[in-house]
């Protein structure tokens, strides 16, 4: 009965979808987009799931032959057909090597987002399409809106996993052709579903989907391609704290990691508020001085907004960070930039991050932070 009313729950958004439509899903080996596939299938609809091979490691150490091998045995047990598309050059040159150029720039960039811009939305949805399929199906929390002829994206019921953040730089076009089944759910729902049928994933963590950004080991696979600048780490005055391996390898607001622990009275922990290329000096506040660094102002370039862009000066909500909360914000549009203005100032305005916004539950588009301004 259970699980009839979670399936239920998702028909209701999909109720315009003709029972027996070809739907393609991006699977991962996850159990997000596994229990996605299930209830497609479940649906009522033909289902093809496919796996993308995004990344090849000459040193064996990646994950994803393991993670291929569960999305065979998901289509075994689901009894629908999957196939591995190896999109690595396209991730090579789309994403990695931008990811590498900001990197080398001294800021921090968000790949999740060029990814799903630039391969799953883009490459794979192409290459489904030529195969007949109208949609592409993810696991991602989120969920799609038509109003009249224009397709919105909105925040998932379950405000924790909401992942809007990552897909703010889709067009209406790839959303319109895109399902979003888990929107509606819980992730404990997800996991419940999961575990009454049994899926071999049921208790597996969570797909990172390619094998650099489990995040305990991305410094140093970062270093394999950026090398060692090291410098001083320094608080406001200029006193020397200790050793930075470079400042491409911290990012504003991080505090693991820094390897310093209390001076002069003060005690931790430190967070990075700047990074200063000019002298090769990485800034480090306690959280009692952090209101020092505090910003209002902020700009970002290049932007997307997904439908229409929003009214000069308008009032919207701001996401600097996934799983952040929202921030009152007003932009204003000056082409090629966008300025930003907080309600309440922040000191983890970071550079090459992404600040995304909404009207709302609804995630109307965002920017790269390029530049803040005290």
């Amino acid at each position: 009965m259970i699980m009839k009313l979670f399936i239920d729950r998702v028909n209701r958004r999909l109720s315009h979808i003709p029972t027996g439509e070809k739907i393609a899903i991006a699977l991962s080996g996850g159990v997000d987009s596994s229990v996605s596939a299930f209830i497609l299938k479940e649906l009522g609809y033909t289902v093809k799931g496919f796996y993308m091979q995004n990344w090849l490691d000459p040193r064996g150490n990646c994950h994803g032959e393991a993670d291929w091998q569960m999305v065979e045995s998901i289509g075994q047990q689901l009894d629908i057909p999957v196939e591995l598309v190896n999109f690595s050059d396209e991730y090579w040159q789309s994403v990695f090597s931008v990811t590498l150029q900001d990197y080398a720039r001294h800021i921090t960039p968000n790949p999740d987002i060029l990814c799903n811009r630039e391969i799953k939305f883009s490459t794979l949805q192409r290459y489904t399409q030529n195969q007949g399929f109208k949609y592409l199906a993810t696991g991602h929390y989120a969920n799609i809106i038509q109003q009249g002829s224009s397709y919105q994206l909105q925040e998932a019921m379950d405000s924790e996993k909401d992942q809007t953040y990552f897909l703010c730089a889709l067009t209406e076009n790839q959303i319109q052709h895109s399902i979003f089944p888990l929107g509606d759910l819980y992730k404990t729902e997800v996991k419940q579903i999961a575990k009454t049928i049994q899926l071999p994933n049921f208790d597996r963590k969570e797909s990172m989907g390619i094998c650099f950004i489990e995040p305990k080991h991305f410094k140093q696979f970062l270093m394999q391609y950026i090398p060692k600048t090291p410098g001083n780490i320094v608080d406001k005055d200029g006193h020397i704290l200790g050793q930075h391996d470079g400042l491409s390898f911290y990012t504003i607001g991080q505090r693991q990691g820094l390897g310093i622990g209390g001076h002069r009275g003060l005690t931790g922990p430190w967070y990075v508020v700047d990074k200063l290329s000019e002298t090769n000096e990485l800034i480090v506040a306690t959280q009692r001085m952090l209101s020092h660094y505090n910003k209002y102002d902020f700009c970002i370039s290049p932007y997307h907004f997904i439908n229409k862009a929003p009214e000069q000066n308008s009032q919207l909500q701001c996401k600097l960070r996934h799983g952040g909360q929202k921030h009152p914000v007003t932009i204003a549009l000056a082409p090629p930039l966008a300025n930003i203005t907080l309600e309440q100032p922040r000191s983890d305005i970071a550079s090459g991050q992404w600040a995304v916004f909404y009207d709302q539950t609804i995630c109307i588009g965002g920017g790269q932070i390029q530049k803040y301004i005290l």
